[in-house]
């Protein structure tokens, strides 16, 4: 999708909540976790459901921010930054990872 297609950010966090699969840019692994609107410090609620990419299981909770989201472990340090490229996708700012809303079983 190119720049101009980008769909702007709703800014709305309805819009980030929900189950989502975080998958590597080189197809190593893969994680899925589940962003909620419950109140944590700093942000909103994450429940890690499964996750073979180092670094993302010490995820605690996610805020909102102008393009997207960012994940944040227990010390509020930020993990790493995503953007919206699409209604249900994202991908980290430096591009390791892209994020596409989980398929029902």
């Amino acid at each position: 999708m190119s720049p101009a297609e980008t769909p702007a950010p709703s800014g709305d966090i309805e819009a980030v909540i929900g189950l989502w699969t975080f998958s590597s840019a080189d197809g190593s692994g893969d994680c899925t976790l589940a962003l909620n609107r419950q109140a944590a410090s700093g942000g909103y609620g994450v429940h890690v459901e499964r996750c073979a990419l180092t670094g993302m299981a010490a995820a605690t909770h996610w805020s909102p921010t102008p393009r997207g989201f960012e994940l944040r472990n227990a010390g509020n340090t930020v993990i790493l930054e995503f953007r919206q490229t699409d209604v249900d996708a994202f991908v980290a700012v430096d591009g390791s990872l892209r994020v596409e809303r989980a398929r029902s079983a």
